[in-house]
């Protein structure tokens, strides 16, 4: 079975489910991604294949980075471009000052509302499928931090700022905000994903480019966790999901294996190692 995690660059208008879908045929195997992008949306998306996806919850992705357009003086349902266009004003001309001082406003920690067409979970629904049925609901704002937002360019009447983000923040809200302080509407035109954690849009590859050779080593991707070798009566143990006592592994989380091959990743308690995940037919 083919396991281990692509860096995919996702073009625009093609749905993350799409994407996986395709890989699974391309591979065979099962196909999973983190961090979902719009289909308007373009960029670094994390994909996981065949035993990968059950490492998913390890990838550290606090904070991504992403390129922004918004037009101002238009607002759609989705707050996006695919959306419908539900108001329309003559926006006022910005000074560069004004939209500099607006964007570092943002800076911190903050309450982020999830657009009402997104996919957060509503009683057991996603919020999306309820606008579409015309089902009222009411969405929780959300802890956010921005770390880092600027201005790229500005020509009337776009808005081009590069932010930093914690995980779950909605740059379309963040969008639709930035209208809002500016004393106007708007939607996100464009949106580029360029980095989530520490890995960067430069390291992604294309659909169309994506071979087998592309599909990189789940205990390479994972690299801040050790990989450690098994003697024979440890890989026994392994295999069956026993603890394992590992000296000098001072991580968190271990990748264990048996002549050269991942058996599983491992993660620390007290004293003990005990199992997270087996991998027993990963192929690295």
């Amino acid at each position: 079975m083919i396991s281990g995690f692509i860096l995919l660059d996702k073009n625009q208008g093609m749905g993350c489910r799409k994407i996986d879908n395709s890989l699974q045929k391309r591979f065979k195997t099962k196909v999973g991604h983190l961090g979902t992008l719009d289909n308007f949306a373009t960029g670094l998306l994390l994909i996981a294949c065949g035993e990968a996806t059950k490492l998913l919850p390890l990838i550290k992705e606090d904070y991504k980075t992403y390129i922004a357009k918004l037009k101002v003086g238009v607002a759609t349902d989705t707050l996006d471009l695919d959306g419908k266009i539900i108001e329309e004003q003559q926006a006022p001309h910005f000074s560069k000052d004004t939209i500099v001082q607006t964007l570092s406003s943002f800076l911190g920690k903050s309450k982020q509302i999830p657009p009402a067409y997104s996919a957060k979970w509503i009683n057991g629904r996603r919020a999306f499928d309820l606008v579409r049925e015309g089902i009222d609901f009411d969405l929780k704002p959300i802890d956010i931090e921005i770390k880092e937002i600027e201005l790229l360019e500005y020509k009337y009447p776009t808005i081009d700022f590069r932010v930093t983000i914690s995980r779950g923040g909605y740059i379309r809200s963040l969008g639709n905000d930035i209208a809002t302080r500016l004393n106007t509407i708007g939607h996100l035109t464009s949106l580029r994903r360029i980095k989530v954690g520490t890995y960067d849009i430069e390291q992604c590859k294309s659909l169309d480019e994506v071979t087998e050779q592309s599909i990189i080593p789940m205990n390479i991707f994972l690299k801040e966790y050790p990989t450690i070798e098994l003697s024979e009566v440890q890989f026994k143990k392994a295999v069956n999901g026993a603890y394992l006592r590992l000296d000098n592994v001072t991580s968190d989380y271990c990748f264990v294996s048996y002549n050269s091959q991942i058996i599983a990743i491992y993660f620390k308690s007290d004293d003990i190692f005990k199992c997270y995940r087996g991998l027993y037919h990963a192929s690295v």
